[in-house]
C-alpha cells in the first residue's frame, strides 16, 4: 500500500522514505527532532499527515540561504569605509609607502570580494581562497617589513569592517532565522581561520629558511 494513502507508517517505512537508517529515525524521534508516537506495546509509529508537513519544513529550511541583497549592503559598506581613509589611523599601515599602501588596498578588496562570493554562494574554493589571502598577507607584511603581529593586525583591519557591516545589514534587512545567523558565523569563522592559519605557517617558513641561512 502507497504510504501517501496510509495514516500511520511504521519506523521502517519513514527511514525508507526519508533515505536514512532506521536507527536515525530512531534517535530523531527519541530526541524530539520528528513527530512520533507511541502505541500501547511501546512501538514507535508516525503520523502520515505530521511527517509531511516535517519534511516540507526540512527542505524549506535546507533550502534557506544567506540573503544576497544583506551580504551586498555589506560589501558596499567595506568599500566606503576603506576609501573614507579609515586606513590611515592604523600603525602598520603608516609605516608603508604609497606602493604599499596600494597593494594593502588592492589585497582588502580582494579579500572583501572572495569573503564576499562565500558567504552569498558558499563557493567551494572557498579553502584555496582563503589559503591565497593569507599566504599574500603573508608575503607582503614580510616584503614590507611588518612584523607576523602587524600582518595579522592587516588582515583583522580589513575583517573587522567587515563583519561589522555584515552583521549591520542583517539587523537592517530584519533577518530573524536562527540558521542564517549560525551559517554565517560558521562561513565567517571557517573562512578566517583558514586565512590566519595559512598567514602563521607563511610565517614560519620565513623563519625556518632565515635560520637555516644564518646556520650556515
Amino acid at each position: 500500500m502507497d504510504w501517501h494513502h496510509k495514516e500511520w507508517l511504521t519506523l521502517g517505512e519513514v527511514a525508507r522514505i526519508l533515505g536514512v537508517h532506521p536507527s536515525t529515525v530512531r534517535i530523531w524521534a527519541d530526541q524530539g527532532k520528528i513527530p512520533a508516537h507511541r502505541t500501547q506495546g511501546g512501538h514507535r509509529r508516525f503520523k502520515r499527515a505530521e511527517l509531511e508537513l516535517w519534511m516540507l519544513a526540512r527542505k524549506r529550511e535546507e533550502n534557506e540561504s544567506l540573503p544576497r541583497d544583506a551580504v551586498m549592503s555589506a560589501l558596499r559598506s567595506v568599500r566606503i569605509h576603506i576609501a573614507e581613509g579609515s586606513l590611515d589611523k592604523e600603525k602598520w599601515y603608516k609605516k608603508l609607502d604609497e606602493i604599499a599602501r596600494e597593494h594593502y588596498r588592492r589585497a582588502g578588496k580582494a579579500m572583501v570580494q572572495s569573503l564576499w562570493a562565500y558567504l552569498a554562494e558558499g563557493s567551494p574554493e572557498a579553502e584555496v581562497e582563503a589559503r591565497s589571502i593569507g599566504y599574500e598577507y603573508a608575503a607582503r607584511g614580510h616584503q614590507y617589513g611588518l612584523t607576523f603581529y602587524e600582518s595579522v593586525r592587516s588582515f583583522l583591519f580589513f575583517h573587522g569592517i567587515l563583519v561589522s557591516t555584515l552583521w549591520d545589514a542583517f539587523e537592517e534587512a530584519e533577518i530573524s532565522s536562527p540558521k542564517m545567523w549560525t551559517e554565517l558565523v560558521r562561513r565567517l569563522n571557517k573562512f578566517s581561520k583558514q586565512v590566519l592559519l595559512t598567514l602563521a605557517e607563511t610565517y614560519e617558513s620565513y623563519n625556518r629558511k632565515y635560520a637555516l641561512e644564518e646556520e650556515s
